[in-house]
């Protein structure tokens, strides 16, 4: 079997980036033949033919050329679909007036774009062949905002957990330091490092030996609004480093407002780090975490956020959500899915 995996290119240590890596790496260890293409490219119709797959991976970048290159093939070639999606929610609308100072125009003209790329989404949905989901929770937001917006997508739906990658996680020295807390994502409003600071300075009165590194291109230049000398601004780093941190970290927060959840909650665990996570409306961590084993929080109040910390870093040191997620979240299990997958549509 040929299959050909198609990702957008945002930056090379983001998730989705990462995510078809290592797909790639497991699908070709099953003996897939594999290769990845950044639609930008000009690709001849020819070449396309050659597989007999297309799977595309939303990255969340504009999918103009995604688009573009489904209209190319969508006749030619079974198309599936990683789909990688979450419903804006109006606390990101009032931390973006907050932490951005945007005003109610600005606020508008971001919410109309992002409305435009949604119905790109949906559009490319309604000529794939099959759905991938990671979870049951991010399938129902989906199809709901695409009902509200007309569309109708009719192929397969397959859920389909994201995964770590064990042999990444395997090289990782796991050396915890105390009260060091992290978050590894882009710093940007959805992923809401503003409100995790907020909560932290907080608990620091409390717990004054905690440190916080935050990894991710620093969209919001937090680093220059909130420096402190506990808080440190890593910025965009190799995938292994960020590893590295997640290793040595106490406990990973990521009080997101739309996640589902993608690798950084899942490494960390992997890794050891107690979790401090959203709970619902604003993603599908709930899905993948059992209740005890994580913290679930408000991600819109500083002081659920300060309360999901707290308990995590008094909670006894335990293997056992490690042993959870390496046991339930690999890529080894993720790709045995998806050749069956790819057997139902081609």
């Amino acid at each position: 079997m040929k299959v050909l995996l198609v990702v957008e290119p945002v930056a090379k240590s983001m998730g989705s980036e990462r995510v078809v890596d290592a797909t790639a790496k497991w699908l070709r260890r099953e003996g897939v033949d594999v290769a990845v293409l950044d639609p930008r490219l000009d690709i001849p119709l020819w070449l396309i033919r050659e597989f007999d797959v297309v799977h595309i991976f939303n990255s969340g970048s504009s999918l103009w050329a995604v688009s573009r290159l489904v209209d190319y093939v969508k006749d030619q070639k079974p198309i599936v679909l990683t789909v990688t999606y979450w419903p804006p929610t109006v606390g990101e609308i009032r931390l973006a007036e907050k932490v951005m100072g945007l005003d109610g125009e600005k606020i508008a003209i971001l919410m109309q774009a992002r409305a435009a790329k949604d119905v790109t989404l949906f559009r490319i949905a309604e000529e794939a062949g099959a759905l991938i989901f990671t979870s049951e929770r991010e399938r129902k937001a989906f199809f709901e905002a695409e009902e509200s917006f007309g569309f109708e997508a009719n192929g397969l739906c397959e859920i389909v957990e994201n995964a770590v990658d064990p042999e990444e996680i395997s090289k990782v020295r796991i050396e915890k330091e105390y009260a060091l807390c992290a978050t590894v994502g882009r710093v940007e409003v959805a992923k809401n490092q503003w409100t995790v600071i907020q909560a932290l300075r907080e608990l620091k009165t409390e717990l004054p030996d905690i440190r916080y590194v935050c990894v991710g291109k620093d969209s919001l230049r937090l680093g220059e609004k909130m420096k402190e000398d506990w808080i440190e601004f890593a910025g965009e780093v190799e995938p292994a480093e960020a590893l590295g941190v997640l290793g040595k970290a106490e406990a990973h927060i990521l009080a997101s407002l739309r996640d589902t959840p993608g690798l950084a909650s899942l490494e960390a665990a992997a890794l050891g780090c107690k979790l401090v996570v959203s709970d619902d409306p604003y993603g599908t961590a709930r899905d993948y975490f059992p209740e005890g084993m994580v913290s679930f929080v408000d991600p819109l109040s500083s002081i659920s956020v300060y309360r999901g910390i707290r308990d995590e870093l008094l909670r006894e040191r335990s293997d056992r959500l490690r042993e959870f997620v390496l046991e339930r979240h690999t890529y080894p299990k993720v790709v045995k899915k998806l050749i069956e997958l790819y057997n139902k549509v081609r």
